[in-house]
């Protein structure tokens, strides 16, 4: 109404809406429009009103200005969610500073997006015995986190009818710890290949007694481990087999000899599959030859640089793809 009454006093066109109501009580929404007309001298004789019902254009703000806060706070309880689901992720991982007598690892981690279809850890079995892995399920988002956390589960080192690494024999009671090979097999039994999900993962596993520093491995579909020798050149030992759930047959396990200052490097393609802005992968071939050039880092430090040279790679652009990486070393 002030509006109104002030557009009248200073002689210049307005537009409100008002909240009227008919003879019956009901409410309806009014646009009303006034414009001065003028003379030949300019001097407002008179105003022109036009009104026009516009409830309805009304209510229709009013609901998407609902549904937009609706929306909002859906998205506010989804993101709380998911900080949620990576923050149990991340506490899958191990300890930052893994102290295992007889070999010391070093990893990092790093996420494309806040879940990660990667895993990786690092667990003793045993007073000789210590198994470790990196895991990269296909694709990204919740979907891939929820397999890499299904399979962390079932790779726990606690002796226990589902655990696919250390298990109670049922005759003495006494554990046993599984062969990597047995650990593929039962993981490629656990998670067949499904049409609807499309779902698949390759995994890295590796088996090593501190005390004879023998490594048994196996890799479904992953990329080979580097093993630097101390004195040696950088190798990629034993081969790969299909990703889990694709593989038809038993995994073929290798088996490498370590020795003191022996060190080995477990990664995901995010790693030789990084890209540059013009395409080109950062490759197998670049890597081997970073590690050893900087195999007189300590393997924390190696570690670290691996990720800054993959930083400088990217110059700037986001990685696509999850980056894991585990180390490990024989101490001199």
């Amino acid at each position: 109404r002030a509006e109104i009454r002030s557009a009248i006093e200073e002689e210049r066109t307005c537009v409100v809406e008002l909240l009227n109501y008919r003879k019956d009580g009901t409410a309806f929404w009014n646009r009303l429009s006034l414009t001065p007309v003028r003379d030949a001298e300019g001097r407002v004789r008179h105003f022109i009103g036009v009104q026009s019902d516009i409830t309805e254009h009304v209510t229709a703000e009013e609901r998407l200005k609902k549904m937009a806060h609706e929306l909002q706070e859906a998205n506010a309880r989804l993101t709380e969610n998911l900080n949620a689901a990576a923050k149990v992720q991340r506490a899958m991982l191990p300890e930052s500073h893994i102290r295992v007598p007889g070999a010391d690892f070093a990893w990092r981690y790093q996420p494309c997006e806040g879940l990660a279809g990667d895993l990786l850890n690092v667990f003793r079995l045993d007073e000789d015995h210590v198994g470790f892995y990196v895991l990269d399920v296909s694709g990204h988002g919740t979907a891939a986190a929820l397999l890499a956390v299904a399979v962390n589960r079932l790779l726990l080192p606690t002796v226990s009818a589902s655990s696919l690494v250390k298990r109670q024999r049922r005759k003495d009671g006494a554990y046993e710890i599984v062969s990597p090979a047995k650990v593929a097999d039962e993981l490629n039994k656990t998670f067949p290949w499904e049409t609807e999900t499309g779902q698949f993962f390759t995994i890295a596993y590796a088996l090593l007694n501190c005390r004879t520093r023998e490594l048994r491995h196996v890799s479904a579909g992953h990329p080979g481990f580097v093993h630097i020798p101390a004195g040696g050149r950088a190798r990629i030992p034993g081969s790969a087999d299909l990703p889990i759930g694709l593989q038809r047959g038993r995994y073929q396990e290798h088996t490498s000899q370590l020795e003191p200052g022996d060190r080995v490097y477990m990664y995901s393609d995010g790693v030789t599959e990084c890209a540059n802005r013009t395409g080109g992968l950062f490759g197998e071939q670049r890597l081997c030859g970073a590690l050893e050039e900087h195999r007189r880092l300590s393997l924390d430090a190696s570690v670290e640089d691996i990720l800054r040279q993959l930083e400088a790679w990217r110059r700037g652009a986001p990685p696509r793809d999850d980056i894991s990486l585990l180390a490990c070393q024989i101490p001199e």
